[in-house]
């Protein structure tokens, strides 16, 4: 039977889940970007080296005075200014999946404190709870005139039989699992 504090508790859970897609999107999109990005810095690169060494031999000084729009594009200057905004794009997306990775681990360390704090709920009445010492001390100290209306009144008790419901749940859990 589910108390208040294990809807709680899955209700935590259940946010956390939808957090954590929402910031794996996030991550996935701008891993994306960042290969993106990547291809195109190397390919620039490619075109930087390729025009450095056979087509245009420019030096500092000098400056190529061409008819054509893509001539002055793939200028080694031109090409040079791409690389570098390349690089601080690839810069801004590395410190934005940094930020992300710190967001999944607060998402990790509260699903972790959620699945001890669950534990507790679970195995908390188990250790309180010891079925053959209570029984022992129960009926050692009770004379025959108080056990049954003891045994009554333990069996009525809301929280011994919520321990009680605990520990079934609990046994049938780990037979399940052998």
């Amino acid at each position: 039977m589910p108390t208040p504090h294990h809807i709680v508790q899955l209700t935590r859970l259940e946010d956390l889940c939808k957090e954590w897609s929402t910031i794996h999107s996030q991550y996935c999109n701008l891993f994306s970007s960042l290969v993106n990005i990547l291809t195109q810095r190397q390919a620039t690169s490619n075109l930087l080296n390729s025009s450095n060494s056979t087509i245009f031999r420019v030096t500092t000084n000098t400056i190529i005075v061409t008819s054509n729009i893509l001539d002055q594009i793939f200028q080694p200057q031109t090409l040079t200014r791409v690389i570098y905004k390349q690089s601080r794009e690839i810069e801004e997306i590395l410190s934005k999946i940094h930020k992300i990775f710190e967001e999944f681990e607060i998402i990790v360390k509260s699903m972790r404190k959620i699945l001890l704090q669950s534990d507790k709920l679970v195995s908390g009445p188990l250790t309180d709870l010891n079925l053959s010492s209570t029984y022992k001390t129960s009926t050692s100290n009770l004379t025959s005139k108080q056990q049954p209306s003891n045994k009554k009144a333990s069996i009525q008790n809301p929280n011994n039989l919520q321990k009680l419901q605990i520990l079934i749940i609990h046994l049938v859990n780990k037979k399940w699992m052998m």
